[in-house]
C-alpha cells in the first residue's frame, strides 16, 4: 500500500512539475512576444491552450502511473490522487511563478491589468454600475500575494474536476469473466 501511494505521489510529481514549467514557459512566451493577453481573442485561445494542456498531463500522468508503476491496474480513486497530485503540483508552481514575476519583473502587471478589466467593464453597457465599482474596490485591493493565491484557487478547482473526469476514463475496469474463472478453478 505505502509502495503504491509512494509510486503515485513521485508520478504527480513528475508530472506537475513538467505541466507547471510548460505552463510558466508558455506565459514568458507571451511576455517577451508582447502579446496583448487582455484581448478577448486570445483569452479564448489561452484558455483553450491550458485546456489541452491540462487534459494532456493528467491523461498521460495516469497512463503512465498505470502502466509503468501498478501493473497496468488503475483504479478510479487511485488515477485521482495521482492526477489531483499532478495539478497540485502544477497550481503550486504557478503561484511561485506568478508572485516572483508580479513582485520583481513586471510591477506594473497590477496596474495595466485594472485599466484593462476596467476599461471592459465600463465599455460593456449590460453591467450595472454597482458590479463596476465592485470590481473597481476588488482590484484596487489586489496584491501579488492576492494574485497569486487566486491563480492557486482557480488552478485547484481545474485539477479536482479534470482529476474526477480524466480518472473515469483512465481507469482499469475489472473483468468480472477472468474473476469468475479464477474462482471456479479454486474451486475443484
Amino acid at each position: 500500500m505505502n509502495n503504491k501511494f509512494n509510486s503515485i505521489f513521485f508520478n504527480g510529481l513528475r508530472f506537475g512539475g513538467l505541466m507547471g514549467a510548460l505552463t510558466v514557459f508558455l506565459s514568458l512566451t507571451y511576455y517577451v512576444l508582447e502579446v496583448n493577453i487582455f484581448s478577448i481573442g486570445f483569452s479564448i485561445l489561452n484558455f483553450l491552450i491550458l485546456i489541452g494542456v491540462y487534459v494532456a498531463f493528467l491523461l498521460y500522468s495516469n497512463k503512465t502511473v498505470k502502466t509503468k508503476y501498478l501493473g497496468g491496474q488503475l483504479n478510479y480513486w487511485d488515477g485521482v490522487l495521482n492526477a489531483f497530485v499532478t495539478g497540485i503540483v502544477a497550481a503550486v508552481i504557478g503561484l511561485i511563478y506568478n508572485y516572483i514575476f508580479i513582485k520583481y519583473f513586471d510591477p506594473d502587471f497590477m496596474a495595466k491589468a485594472s485599466e484593462k478589466v476596467m476599461e471592459m467593464l465600463e465599455n460593456n453597457p449590460n453591467i450595472p454600475q454597482e458590479a463596476v465599482e465592485k470590481a473597481y474596490k476588488d482590484m484596487e485591493a489586489m496584491t501579488p500575494v492576492k494574485y497569486a493565491l487566486q491563480g492557486l484557487k482557480m488552478n485547484l478547482i481545474i485539477s479536482v474536476i479534470f482529476a474526477l473526469i480524466i480518472s473515469a476514463f483512465t481507469r482499469t475496469k475489472k473483468d468480472e469473466f477472468i474473476e469468475d474463472v479464477v474462482l471456479d478453478e479454486k474451486s475443484e
